[in-house]
């Protein structure tokens, strides 16, 4: 596999928890980073696939109906949907 360098300047108390956490791990600083970074990236790539998924479920049929409604707090806390602006109501 091919590497590249990043270069990224942090605060001095991220790079102490970057380097006490690799080492906790057991790996260097660069693995524990590439590690770090890859599983964001897959998080971030899920929860657009989950949006996309409503999009288009809600594009076929709809709203969500109120069963499904139901289940709008939650999927909004993981960030699968948007916040809704309920435009004022309480």
């Amino acid at each position: 596999m091919s590497t590249r360098e990043l270069t990224v300047p942090v605060p001095a108390d991220v790079h102490c928890m970057a380097i006490l956490a690799a080492a906790a791990a057991g790996v260097p600083v660069s693995d524990w980073l590439v590690r770090l970074i890859r599983r964001a990236a897959q998080e971030q790539a899920a929860l657009l696939d989950g949006r996309t998924a409503v999009r288009e479920f809600e594009a076929d049929y709809g709203p969500m109906s109120d069963g499904r409604e139901r289940g709008r707090p939650r999927m909004t806390s993981m960030g699968v949907l948007p916040v809704r602006d309920h435009g004022g109501d309480a």
